[in-house]
């Protein structure tokens, strides 16, 4: 079951909660997949959203960024600290797994600002962290962005962003390395042991010095095993 919008909506939540939640059995469990907006959870929903068994429910909830500046620009309305709160509540309180999203490239936004960013989420302990370039689709409102900040895309799709007046070329391409190793790593559940010790106190510096200390040994972004990854972080971690 996939719903985009639930949360805007309590009385609607709620209902389509309960609905699943009679449905749910231990032969026959029910899946359900939402997008949840951040700052938006009502208490109305906190005990039907904890009544969810294990692996029974997925919630994609979009930070994009928690910048307030870059957040303006690209006309995001969030009030970060109930956005924190909730994820927070929902990590502690519920068994759903949460898939949290930052975009690298937003308008304005600097290394060292999407790597506070970054921390910050990190901090919340979500499950996956999704770590996007931005992309310039046909028609979206990022266009009006790209003279004040330089935003040069890839003419070829995906048209991945390439460079701003805050990100070098050099820099976006670190990023979108960071993005995979991150993937391959950080959210795959394979390294839960090693992960928090790669991290430190510093997540995003140490994961960013990691990705590319890897990628200057390895020069490639795929076709990693479990077992080479393995070897990388106790390589680098001895290092």
């Amino acid at each position: 079951f996939v719903d985009r919008t639930f949360n805007l909506r309590t009385d609607v939540a709620g209902a389509i909660l309960e609905f699943l939640l009679r449905r749910q059995s231990a032969d026959d469990p029910v899946f359900a997949h939402f997008e949840l907006v951040p700052d938006r959870l009502p208490t109305a929903l906190h005990a039907p959203l904890a009544a969810f068994p294990p692996g029974t429910l997925q919630l994609e909830v979009g930070i994009q960024t928690w910048d307030p500046d870059v957040q303006a620009r690209i006309s995001r309305r969030q009030d970060n600290a109930r956005a924190e709160a909730n994820l927070r509540w929902l990590r502690e309180h519920t068994h759903a797994h949460l898939h949290v999203d930052l975009i690298v490239g937003l308008p304005g936004e600097t290394l060292a600002g999407f790597g506070g960013g970054f921390d910050r989420l990190v901090a919340l302990r979500p499950h996956e962290i999704q770590v996007g370039l931005l992309k310039r689709l046909r028609g979206a409102p990022i266009a009006r962005h790209e003279a004040a900040f330089d935003l040069r895309f890839d003419p070829q799709a995906p048209y991945a962003l390439l460079s701003s007046s805050t990100l070098s070329f050099g820099e976006v391409q670190r990023l979108a390395r960071f993005a995979r190793y991150w993937d391959l790593v950080g959210n795959s559940g394979r390294f839960s042991d090693r992960l928090p010790v790669l991290l430190g106190d510093a997540p995003f510096a140490r994961f960013l010095a990691f990705s590319d200390w890897l990628w200057a040994r390895s020069d490639a972004t795929h076709r990693f095993t479990p077992q080479r990854l393995q070897q990388a972080i106790g390589a680098w971690l001895a290092s």
